[in-house]
C-alpha cells in the first residue's frame, strides 16, 4: 500500500485487529497515526517507509499481542512510541533519521515490551545502545527508557550490558537534568566508580593517589618523629598507604613525618588523609552495591 499525500494524515486511530495485520513494504509520504490501535496477534511492518522528514509517525499507546516488526523499515521524520505495549518488538536493520539533530525526533518514554531486538543476538544490544545514547541523542529524555532496557538485559543474564544502560541513563540525566552540586557529584561518581557499577575503578584511583604519595613522601623529605626511631627503615610506599587508609593503621605514619621545611609534603599529607576518609567509604559503598541505584 502506498499513501502518497505528503500533507494529508493517514489515520488508523483506535484500529482493532482480532488477528494479524500486515503493512509490509507500505509507504507513507506524510503523517500517519496508529494511536491506540490494538493488534491481537502480529503487526508486521517490515520494509515500510515513512519518508517525510517533517511528519510524525505516531504509534502512541499501540498494543500488540505478539510480534511487532519494523525490520528494514525507514524513518525519515519524527517517531513516537509513547506508552506503546509490545510483546516482541523487532527493530533489525531499521533506518533512523539523520536530520533533526537540533530537535527531539524520537519518543520512547512509557514504551513496554517483553522482548526487544535490533539485529542479531550478538549486536542487538549495541544497536539499542546506539539508538538511545547516540542516534537519538536529541530524543526526549526519560529515565524509564534506560531502566527498562537495563532490566531487560539483566533478566536475560547480561549484567555487563545492563550496567551500560544504567550508566547511560545517569550520564543523560547529568546532561539533561542536573545542575550545580548534583551535576558535580554525578560526574564524580561516574569517574570514580561508574555510578557503583564499576567499583574496580576505585582501585585504580587509589593506586594513583598512593603512587603520588610515594613521589611526595620521598625519603629525603621525611624524618623520624622521635630520635629512637632513627634506626628504622623508611618506606615511602607503606607510609603513603598508612596515611591514605582511614581506619587500618600500619603505624608508619606514627613513626615518620615530613621535615619542617618541606611544605609540599606537609600540605599533601593533609590532602592525602582527607582523600582517604572521603574516597574509601564511597569505594566500599560501591563494592557492597549501596550506590547501584
Amino acid at each position: 500500500s502506498h499513501f502518497k499525500n505528503p500533507t494529508g494524515a493517514v489515520d488508523f486511530t483506535s484500529l482493532k485487529v482480532a488477528g494479524d495485520a500486515f503493512f509490509t513494504r507500505a509507504t507513507f509520504a506524510g503523517p500517519v497515526t496508529f494511536q491506540y490501535a490494538h493488534f491481537a496477534e502480529n503487526w508486521r511492518c517490515e520494509g515500510s517507509a515513512f519518508s517525510s522528514a517533517i511528519a510524525l509517525a505516531n504509534f502512541e499507546a499501540v498494543q500488540t499481542g505478539a510480534t511487532t516488526s519494523f525490520a528494514d523499515g525507514i524513518f525519515a521524520g519524527y517517531i513516537s512510541f509513547k506508552d506503546a505495549r509490545c510483546a516482541d518488538l523487532g527493530l533489525a536493520r531499521t533506518h533512523w533519521p539523520v536530520t533533526h539533530l537540533d530537535h527531539p525526533w524520537l519518543w520512547l518514554n512509557g514504551m513496554t515490551y517483553q522482548r526487544i531486538t535490533a539485529g542479531t543476538e550478538k549486536d542487538s544490544w549495541n544497536n539499542l545502545y546506539d539508538l538511545v545514547q547516540r542516534t537519538a541523542r536529541k530524543s526526549a529524555y526519560s529515565a524509564d527508557i534506560y531502566t527498562r532496557l537495563e532490566d531487560y538485559y539483566r533478566r536475560l543474564g547480561y549484567p555487563g550490558q545492563a550496567n551500560m544502560f544504567f550508566r547511560a541513563q545517569k550520564q543523560r540525566e547529568r546532561e539533561e537534568v542536573l545542575t550545580g552540586f548534583a551535576w558535580a557529584w554525578s560526574l564524580f561518581l561516574d569517574w570514580f566508580v561508574g555510578y557503583g557499577r564499576s567499583p574496580q575503578r576505585a582501585i585504580f584511583w587509589s593506586v594513583a593517589i598512593v603512587g603520588l604519595g610515594c613521589l611526595v613522601f620521598r625519603p629525603e623529605r621525611m624524618e623520624p618523629q622521635k630520635s629512637e626511631y632513627s634506626a628504622r627503615k623508611y618506606s615511602a610506599f607503606w607510609y603513603s598507604v598508612d596515611v591514605y587508609l582511614p581506619v587500618i593503621k600500619l603505624h608508619d605514619a606514627e613513626i615518620w613525618k615530613p621535615k619542617e621545611e618541606c611544605v609540599l609534603a606537609h600540605v599533601w599529607r593533609r590532602i592525602h588523609t582527607i582523600l582517604g576518609w572521603a574516597l574509601i567509604p564511597i569505594a566500599i559503598a560501591a563494592w557492597t552495591g549501596m550506590l547501584s541505584r
